[in-house]
């Protein structure tokens, strides 16, 4: 019967020790990513070409249509519905607004790192006058 009862009393021990391995693994790996989301969420990044930590900057598009598309540096043109946040590396960009049948809009600006931007009413006029 003593057997019996070490065995049961190892298989427990066992057992008390994987769960204890496994949260410290939990403990491990939630920690790192934790901080790695807080790090994100903050606007912080790693410039590859600089090899630094920098805080990103941002700006916030409000425009008339609400439907346009956006283009960055002549580069990435994506869809936007308006109001709009976007981050943006710090430096200087060229933001364009567009949409078919309207004026484009576009501007040269220079970003600060932590620092927003905020476009607070674009008006892209129609090309063509109304009837």
């Amino acid at each position: 019967m003593t057997d019996r009862r070490q065995s049961q009393h190892n298989q427990k021990m066992k057992k008390r020790h994987q769960r204890s391995v496994l949260f410290w693994i939990f403990i491990t790996i939630s920690i790192p990513i934790a901080i790695l989301t807080l790090f994100i969420a903050s606007g912080y990044r790693f410039d590859t070409n600089t090899r630094t930590i920098v805080q990103a900057s941002s700006m916030m598009i409000e425009s008339t249509p609400r439907n346009i598309s956006l283009t960055i540096d002549n580069t990435d043109t994506i869809e936007i519905r308006t109001p709009y946040i976007q981050k943006i590396d710090s430096g200087v960009h060229t933001i364009k607004i567009q949409k078919e049948g309207y004026h484009t809009w576009g501007k040269k600006l220079s970003f600060e790192e932590s620092k927003s931007i905020i476009f607070p009413q674009i008006v892209l006029f129609p090309t063509q006058p109304p009837k």
